[in-house]
């Protein structure tokens, strides 16, 4: 005890000092190294705020830019159904006009088919033998054959009347040509022509159903089919009559 004591009370300031600093230089050292590592930290923290305020910024703008794309789609959705009313509106226009010049013309299908032939002849021979009509009256302004010349298929041929009233008078007489192989009916630009095939099934479940009790007055008019005298068309059909509907469709899987 004394001896310690005696070592103690014989140690300078001086030396005290020197010791303690030795003694504290670890802690200094740590202390240093986690104020650095502090330091990195909060610039790591720091970093992460930025990356995350950019990340944010862009999501907001992709999110500006999304609904700017979904104003722009809505828009051009709106413009592209106007045009497709416009378009239908000016197709039908057309077609109108189509129709009004086919108005004078005829179409006569099975007449036999040869090369060299005058179809001008062949058809005044007709009007003149089968339906008893003069040349007189009826004026056949031009006669051709329809289409590309085929070995294994008759083309019809279209005939031009001078006006309508003449191309009427042969048209009330084709009724005389039952017992013939020809075929008379007019003329209809090709898309009429489609409108009234996939109309014809539901002419003919119309003209079924009419009874002595229930008579059902069902024909085509144009591209129109009417019954009893209500008119539907091609994008009416859910206007035909319900039993017209679902005699036409039990036909269909029957055949």
């Amino acid at each position: 005890m004394l001896v310690k004591l005696f070592i103690m009370t014989s140690i300078t300031p001086e030396t005290m000092e020197q010791m303690l600093a030795k003694a504290m230089d670890p802690i200094h050292a740590s202390i240093s190294n986690l104020t650095c590592k502090v330091d990195d930290f909060q610039t790591s923290l720091l970093a992460v705020k930025a990356t995350a305020e950019t990340a944010q910024t862009a999501a907001a703008n992709s999110l500006a830019l999304a609904q700017n794309n979904e104003q722009r789609i809505i828009h051009l959705e709106s413009t592209i159904i106007a045009q497709q009313g416009q378009y239908k509106t000016l197709h039908e226009y057309a077609l109108k006009i189509e129709t009004h010049s086919r108005k004078v013309n005829l179409k006569w299908e099975e007449i036999p088919e040869e090369r060299g032939e005058s179809c001008f002849d062949k058809i005044t021979k007709i009007v003149t033998d089968i339906m008893e009509l003069t040349t007189d009256n009826i004026i056949i302004v031009s006669a051709h054959r329809l289409g590309q010349f085929n070995n294994n298929k008759t083309r019809p041929i279209i005939t031009k009347f001078a006006h309508v009233g003449q191309r009427d008078s042969v048209w009330a007489k084709r009724l005389k040509l039952k017992g013939t192989r020809i075929w008379l009916s007019e003329d209809y630009p090709p898309e009429l022509e489609r409108r009234r095939r996939m109309l014809w099934p539901f002419l003919r479940a119309a003209r079924n159903m009419s009874t002595e009790d229930k008579p059902v007055t069902a024909f085509l008019r144009i591209d129109k089919l009417i019954i009893n005298k209500q008119p539907s068309s091609l994008d009416q059909l859910q206007d035909i009559p319900a039993p017209i509907r679902l005699l036409t469709h039990c036909k269909k899987h029957q055949n």
